[in-house]
C-alpha cells in the first residue's frame, strides 16, 4: 500500500469533523499523514513537519492491517511494532474516528 492510498483512507475514515478536537500524526517508513482535528473541516494531509498531540509510529503494512481489522491496534503497541509520542489518552478514541468499531 502506498503513502497516497493510506491517506486517503484516513481521509474517508476522519471526514468533515471526527470530533476529536486534537492533532494526530502517523509515521511510516515512506512519509507521514498529518491529521488535524481541530480545524473544521478536519484536515488530512502528508506534512510530517506538522505539530501533533499524539505521533504514531510504525510500518505501513501494519496500518494497513489494523484498518483491515486484520489486527488490533493494540496489539501492534503492546508487542512493540508501534512507537507513541504525545497524549496517549488520544489512542482510546482512534477506534471510533477512524471507524473501526
Amino acid at each position: 500500500m502506498s503513502l497516497e492510498s493510506v491517506t486517503e483512507i484516513v481521509r474517508r475514515a476522519i471526514g468533515e469533523d471526527c470530533g476529536l478536537k486534537k492533532r494526530i500524526k502517523f509515521v511510516f517508513e515512506k512519509g507521514a499523514v498529518h491529521v488535524d482535528g481541530v480545524a473544521v473541516p478536519n484536515v488530512v494531509s502528508n506534512d510530517g513537519e506538522k505539530e501533533a498531540d499524539l505521533t504514531l509510529g510504525m510500518s505501513l503494512e501494519n496500518f494497513e492491517r489494523i484498518m483491515a481489522r486484520e489486527i488490533s491496534g493494540k496489539k501492534v503497541m503492546l508487542t512493540g511494532q508501534m512507537k507513541i509520542r504525545g497524549d496517549v489518552r488520544i489512542t482510546l478514541q482512534l477506534d471510533r474516528i477512524l471507524k473501526l468499531t
